[in-house]
């Protein structure tokens, strides 16, 4: 068994950006774009076969929980429930519809290599103690701040026919990704687990391609097909002094159809979600005779996108998927000036065939920080 919250915390690169002065964000992105961008330590370890899920109580015991009300709690003292409660007094005063409706936090996950399955210990929560959390409600003192614990989500990004992804702007704070969301229990008998192939993670990334760029609102229409969904990658992030970090998987899906119509069905957008993005978007090449042009993109060009945390994971893991004949080892692969990284999750496991002792020599080779090998 992988602990990859303890591995994540022993790899974690911490952000060396240097400043580039050829490189700047456009007049228009606000401050905490750029602020999550500087602030934001990232990696992602990556999976040879896509991975099963399976939601459990304890990472112990590793009892299921399959459904959302098997979950335990996380406890609070009156005290520190009381600040919770206060605060969502304040938000209701600012925003009437304010929903403090049933989330979940991640306290622990483990990849078991003999079974390839992920089990993610979580615990239930209102939505309203994530924010209290994050945004530091809670009595100076209070024991919940050295709690280990993660939002959790999924990435899922679309590969189209020619070899080519499509980035997004998100209209929150202008961030660079995919479509994705919050996994939630589904239905209303709120399942977490599925014993029938399916997992909460596949069928999340599935209901987010529909509700932000495939479907058509109102319908059951789909204005492209797009194939099963597959975990490629899972990756940890954490900005700033925020008690919670987020774990997110890549779940990647091919659409059949060209980039081009990918792009148009983008910018005439008729989902039940695509108020969720403004009309920026960015294509990016995959294959590796594109590699320059991929990299002057999202690395080297002029132009710095924000959501570095979020689209670069998804980028190195896809340019793996489709490239998979040029593979020649299982290499960590660096962003430069970042402190994002890849890691294949089999260097980890059974006897490693390349010793880690390795990231300490060579330091300006392109397969770890200055050259970024997209195709490793």
């Amino acid at each position: 068994m992988l602990d990859l919250i303890s591995l994540w915390n022993a790899t974690a690169i911490q952000n060396s950006e240097k400043e580039q002065p050829s490189r700047h964000y456009l007049s228009d992105i606000k401050q905490a774009a750029i602020n999550f961008d500087r602030d934001t330590t990232q990696s992602s370890f990556e999976f040879q076969d896509p991975p099963n899920v399976i939601f459990v109580k304890s990472i112990t015991a590793l009892e299921p929980a399959d459904f959302y009300d098997d979950l335990p709690d996380i406890m609070m003292t009156m005290e520190e429930n009381n600040a919770r409660l206060k605060f969502v007094d304040e938000q209701i005063v600012k925003n009437p519809h304010f929903y403090d409706g049933k989330q979940m936090v991640i306290t622990g996950v483990v990849y078991d290599d003999s079974t390839n399955v992920i089990y993610m210990e979580a615990r239930k929560v209102p939505y309203s103690f994530i924010v209290s959390l994050s945004n530091k409600k809670f009595p100076e003192n209070s024991a919940l701040y050295k709690l280990t614990v993660f939002k959790t989500g999924v990435l899922a990004p679309l590969i189209a026919r020619n070899s080519t992804s499509i980035l997004l702007q998100r209209a929150a704070l202008g961030l660079f990704s995919v479509p994705g969301g919050f996994l939630e229990a589904h239905h209303e008998e709120k399942r977490l687990n599925f014993y029938d192939g399916r997992n909460l993670v596949t069928e999340t990334a599935i209901t987010e391609l529909k509700e932000e760029i495939a479907g058509i609102k109102g319908t059951d229409k789909l204005r492209f097909e797009f194939s099963k969904t597959q975990i490629s990658a899972i990756s940890f992030r954490k900005t700033g002094t925020n008690p919670i970090g987020t774990v997110e998987f890549v779940a990647p899906s091919y659409a059949d159809c060209h980039s081009s119509y990918l792009q148009h069905v983008f910018l005439t957008n008729s989902a039940k979600d695509a108020h969720e993005h403004t009309s920026q978007h960015e294509l990016i090449p995959l294959d590796s005779q594109e590699r320059d042009a991929l990299l002057k993109t999202i690395l080297t060009g002029p132009i710095r996108r924000p959501g570095t945390s979020l689209y670069l994971p998804v980028a190195l893991s896809l340019t793996r998927l489709e490239n998979q004949a040029s593979c020649m080892m299982a290499l960590p692969r660096a962003i430069p000036n970042s402190s994002s990284v890849a890691w294949p999750l089999s260097i980890f496991t059974a006897k490693p065939t390349i010793s880690l002792s390795i990231l300490d020599k060579e330091p300006d080779d392109e397969t770890y920080r200055e050259g970024f090998n997209l195709i490793s």
